[in-house]
């Protein structure tokens, strides 16, 4: 079941007043009214059953009546690493990674990055990104998105890779992804690594096959989208 936001500490046997923007996303987006019952995750977390006692045009009162269980996380933990690609497809990918349960997602430059985003530029546009991880958690049923970071060029890949025991780059040249069947099943920690439209280049490649508990993947012969490889991936390792 999917839930809202408040920024308020909830206690049960209490009321509660939403704040305009989550309450028109109910009233007017879900048509929800007074006596519908809902799910509300407060500042700190945790989550509770309520009930609409009072709705206005883009106000509402809640009676909140118990504390409700949030759903696990997946057992792998995962982190995506996706170059820069093109604005809409990128938003798509956000999105679909939160929802499958993608733990982190690190974005970069890679040399086949048609724009190189800057520092200044990912500052202006995380506002906007947070938004959507956030609706895509929500969505999902998932206490809180994926972090999102960024780095500058795919050389600053190496040290991050360190930090997992399994590592999976994107290449169409790779062993077939299901021959990590039973490796992801006795690992805790996994990233999967993929590039732009049109791929890393050949010196992007050798130098990520140097890493230590990187492979090289493939998902089948057809050439993919991006924002294919990246949802099919993800969908692939946290099966295990």
């Amino acid at each position: 079941m999917s839930y809202f936001l408040t920024n308020q500490k909830l206690k049960i046997g209490s009321l509660s007043d939403l704040s305009e923007e989550e309450a028109r996303h109910i009233l007017l987006s879900r048509r929800m009214k007074k006596g519908d019952v809902l799910n509300l995750q407060d500042k700190e977390r945790f989550r509770y059953k309520v009930v609409i006692t009072e709705a206005g045009k883009s106000s509402l009162k809640v009676l909140v009546e118990e504390r409700v269980s949030v759903p696990a996380e997946p057992r792998l933990k995962t982190v995506l690493f996706q170059s820069f690609i093109n604005e809409k497809a990128l938003d798509f990918i956000l999105q679909k990674s939160t929802e499958i349960g993608a733990e982190k997602i690190i974005l970069f430059n890679s040399q086949n990055t048609a724009v190189k985003i800057t520092p200044e530029l990912f500052e202006k546009r995380k506002s906007r990104w947070g938004k959507i991880l956030w609706e895509a958690a929500k969505q999902s049923d998932r206490q809180a998105p994926p972090e999102i970071i960024y780095l500058e060029n795919t050389g600053l890949l190496s040290e991050e890779l360190k930090k997992f025991e399994i590592s999976l780059v994107l290449d169409k040249d790779g062993e077939k992804i299901n021959a990590f069947n039973e490796p992801l099943k006795s690992v805790k920690t996994c990233s999967v690594v993929i590039g732009p439209e049109g791929g890393f280049t050949e010196d992007e490649l050798r130098f990520l096959k140097t890493l230590p508990g990187i492979h090289a993947v493939s998902l089948g012969e057809s050439t993919l989208r991006a924002e294919t490889a990246a949802l099919a991936s993800l969908s692939v390792v946290l099966n295990y």
